[in-house]
């Protein structure tokens, strides 16, 4: 790529602003640290006390780790909800680089190797000196700032301010009375294939979220009614705490599927059941979303992409050729096949900007992940959608749709529930976003205004502890 140098340079001395490779939602790794006062902390610890935690990984020599520390964010969050605040939430900065002796984060005084200041100036959170941490979290650039919920869940958050933080904190878990066991994540499939069979590996997490401890259950994984999973499980899951994390062997779809998660006998009682449903659909779609953002260099460059179907045939050829400029193009393909969807940089350097395919259903088609000279994914109009965690005993209709200033939502309970309503695009970025919605049971009506968004395929879905259901919403101006 012609920007070679620069990213080399990022990598090298790890000071870059981008993603890091431990997966979002992933179990945060625990850890036992001292700082560098001495004083020993443990991350379960804080997480079983139900605060919310900051990592802010950094290294001495990182500009943009310090000014972002010098913003004084991180700061401000650990005076008001700190141990001195509100006690509900953490903060540690991490010191991850080995090339660094201790002496560098108070300053250039015996620094081996590069510090840009003072780093305990004005700081009233724990320092750790750790690059076990960095390798723990899978640290590949300065700084990188992840939150940490207290059900162990961890996520990336970027260099967000005070505020931005707080919000983010208070979108986390909240706990319930009693026994409420509640399934966390999966790593099903979403996206297409080339195949009407698809090898399928079930990974699901369970975690407490209520206030009672759960100490035993039955806990079993059914395929399509048969069980592929079993475990009496035995111990103790406080508050948050993951109960089991389990890992089928792999299965082999040929149809649509249903999963379900069951636990019974919980704490002893034979009436205690709960259930969670996956459900894993090949659907059928034909329509394409592609949307390229170019670099300065796409017009010497002749990029292009183009879709050939399985026998080869060119059936779509757009040029991408105009420099720094956004296309959103739409493709609409009618036959039932295997097709190839192919990117081509003839000079052999990349397209460094962001390039998806998606299908009008969402899902993952193809994602620029860095190329030189072409790259492809084949895919099927027939594709595998999997929705965890689906929400058995609702209604969810949307009317008008298509709709064009609003849309009604129609959801029927058979209990009071809390929901949160989001609005996606195909893209997944979220354009709408009601939190604390109290229905009560039976008929709930809720109206959104659409009448801001542009003509095409978007997604409505309602959120609970207990689940979700999602909606396709076209909107038609």
């Amino acid at each position: 790529m012609r920007q070679t140098f620069t990213i080399l340079a990022c990598f090298l001395f790890m000071c870059h602003n981008n993603f890091a490779q431990i997966a979002p939602e992933s179990i945060a790794p625990d850890f036992t640290a001292t700082d560098i006062n001495g004083v020993e902390h443990n991350l379960y610890d804080l997480l079983d006390e139900g605060k919310t935690v900051i990592l802010d990984v950094f290294a001495t020599w990182c500009g943009p780790c310090w000014n972002y520390h010098n913003d004084h964010h991180l700061k401000n969050v650990f005076e008001k909800y700190g141990p001195e605040g509100t006690d509900e939430m953490y903060v540690f900065s991490i010191e991850g680089d080995p090339g660094t002796n201790i002496d560098c984060i108070y300053g250039p005084t015996g620094c081996n190797n590069g510090t840009t200041g003072d780093w305990t100036a004005g700081t009233p959170y724990p320092i750790i000196d750790s690059r076990e941490i960095a390798l723990d979290y899978q640290i590949n650039y300065y700084p990188t700032i992840f939150m940490v919920y207290p059900n162990r869940l961890v996520s990336e958050i970027g260099q967000l301010d005070e505020a931005e933080i707080v919000e983010l904190k208070n979108l986390g878990p909240t706990l319930t009375e009693g026994i409420n066991p509640v399934l966390l994540k999966d790593d099903t499939f979403n996206g297409s294939v080339c195949s009407s069979i698809h090898q399928h590996i079930p990974y699901y997490l369970i975690s407490n979220y209520g206030d009672e401890t759960i100490t035993s259950a039955k806990i079993e994984l059914f395929k399509n009614g048969e069980r592929i999973y079993l475990n009496d499980w035995a111990g103790e899951a406080g508050p948050f705490a993951i109960i089991d994390e389990i890992r089928a062997n792999s299965t082999l779809l040929r149809d649509n599927t249903t999963f379900e998660v069951r636990l019974s006998d919980i704490n002893g009682d034979a009436s205690n059941t709960k259930s969670f449903f996956d459900q894993v659909t090949f659907e059928t779609t034909s329509v394409l979303d592609v949307i390229v953002q170019t670099d300065e260099n796409s017009a010497v460059d002749a990029n292009y992409y183009e879709i050939r179907n399985e026998a080869g045939t060119l059936i779509i050829y757009e040029n991408i050729n105009q420099a720094n400029t956004l296309y959103e193009n739409k493709h609409y393909i009618t036959r039932a096949e295997c097709y190839e969807f192919k990117i081509f940089d003839a000079a052999g350097n990349g397209i460094d900007g962001n390039v998806t395919v998606r299908d009008d259903e969402g899902n993952m088609i193809y994602q620029n992940d860095g190329f030189e000279f072409e790259d492809f994914n084949s895919f099927n109009i027939t594709t595998l959608t999997s929705n965890q965690n689906i929400l058995t005993d609702v209604s969810f209709s949307l009317s008008p749709n298509p709709a064009n200033e609003f849309v009604n939502l129609a959801i029927e309970l058979e209990r009071q529930e809390t929901f949160q309503i989001s609005i996606t695009n195909i893209t997944g970025q979220v354009l709408l976003n009601q939190n604390n919605n109290n229905f009560v049971s039976g008929l709930n009506t809720v109206d959104l205004d659409v009448s801001t968004l542009s003509n095409g395929v978007y997604f409505i879905k309602i959120e609970s502890d207990a689940g979700m259901m999602t909606r396709r919403l076209v909107i038609q101006n």
